[in-house]
């Protein structure tokens, strides 16, 4: 097993459900959220963290200069969409940290549990050659690494 084990911890069934459950419940709190597939989103108008000054901006000159937009010009829809805007990106900053910070925490407790499970997979492939369920086991196992060969060695060319 890998001596480098950067995580030890554990999360309780009930911590876990709690988690998931405040997931659900701040999607709760935003009934409005939708999903955009790919061909829809390609079609928007380019949207990323810059835009949202200029977003600001425009929203400045809505309220300051109200006398500079035609009447097709949609004010009220606009400050709607501007001042949403505004409030998902700190939402969005605040689920953004924790997105990453339970990707890469899966990502490295990942790594550490799948060097520990080669090593308990090495151990078990012994173990089958006497013991029918560990064959079992190791045969179920050994589908992870199916096709994948072993890997080649090069050796340096010669001098």
């Amino acid at each position: 097993m890998s001596l480098s084990n950067r995580i030890t911890a554990s999360i309780t069934d009930d911590q876990k459900n709690e988690a998931i459950a405040l997931v659900k419940q701040a999607m709760e709190k935003l009934p409005f959220l939708i999903t955009v597939e790919g061909k829809e989103k390609k079609k928007l108008v380019k949207f990323g963290p810059d835009s949202v000054s200029f977003v600001e901006d425009a929203l400045r000159g809505v309220n300051e200069f109200p006398s500079a937009f035609p009447a097709s010009f949609d004010k009220e829809e606009f400050i709607r969409d501007a001042t949403l805007v505004i409030a998902l990106r700190d939402v969005f900053v605040s689920v953004g940290s924790l997105y990453t910070a339970i990707n890469d925490t899966l990502s490295v407790t990942g790594a550490d549990a799948m060097s520990a499970a080669n090593d308990a997979y090495s151990y078990l492939k012994k173990a089958a050659s006497n013991n029918v369920a560990a064959k079992d086991l190791v045969d179920r196992m050994s589908l992870r690494y199916k096709g994948q060969g072993r890997k080649k060695t090069t050796e340096p060319p010669a001098p």
